[in-house]
């Protein structure tokens, strides 16, 4: 029932891997799993729910979800679009214990367009790369945290402003520095580095 295309994995350790993807169910929703595997992906533990209030009647036809996993805490980190009970939007969950149990989502954006993801971290600080679910154009907007997660600073600041369209986001994260990057209408990876202001 795995959504083609949806999964996707992330490194704590050479050993230590994660990963997340989408599985669909009756009526064109999906629920979003993650399973842990402890041998370079030779085995899996049996998958457990990240978010299960998907409301949508897509099926697989939405976005994949992001992860990172930080060898500094040990969290493990995911961003999604999905059509909650509260209406559809950009999502982020995470796990402090080893992926065997993730805590409630909190919305990062509301807005009807499916979006895709990306997420990094390191240490306390968390960053959602994310395309805009709102607006006439495609554009990558900034979720930040310096909580490990727990919360969001209430500014999503665009990463891609100046540019025409942006879409499917990357993003890297070490200490302060951030690089954001994106793909452009002709098909271009277009990247930008700054400094995280988080106070």
């Amino acid at each position: 029932s795995a959504c083609p295309g949806s999964f996707r994995v992330s490194a704590l350790s050479s050993t230590e891997i994660y990963g997340v993807w989408w599985s669909k169910r009756a009526g064109g929703r999906a629920v979003l799993l993650a399973s842990r595997s402890d041998d370079a992906g030779g085995t899996w533990i049996a998958p457990v729910p990240v978010d299960t209030t998907d409301r949508g009647a897509v099926g697989c036809a939405r976005p994949a979800p992001a992860i990172a996993a930080d060898g500094s805490s040990g969290y493990v980190h995911v961003a999604y679009f999905l059509n909650a009970t509260g209406g559809p939007g950009v999502f982020f969950a995470h796990s402090m214990e080893r992926g065997e149990l993730f805590h409630s989502p909190v919305p990062i954006m509301y807005g009807d367009r499916p979006s895709s993801t990306a997420v990094a971290a390191a240490d306390s600080v968390v960053v959602v790369a994310f395309e805009d679910p709102n607006g006439e154009r495609s554009q990558i907007a900034l979720a930040m945290s310096r909580t490990w997660g727990h919360i969001f600073i209430p500014e999503r600041p665009e990463a891609s402003s100046g540019t025409p369209e942006a879409e499917r986001p990357l993003v890297a994260l070490r200490q302060q520095l951030v690089a954001v990057g994106w793909h452009g209408t002709d098909r271009s990876v277009v990247a930008r580095v700054g400094t995280l202001k988080m106070n």
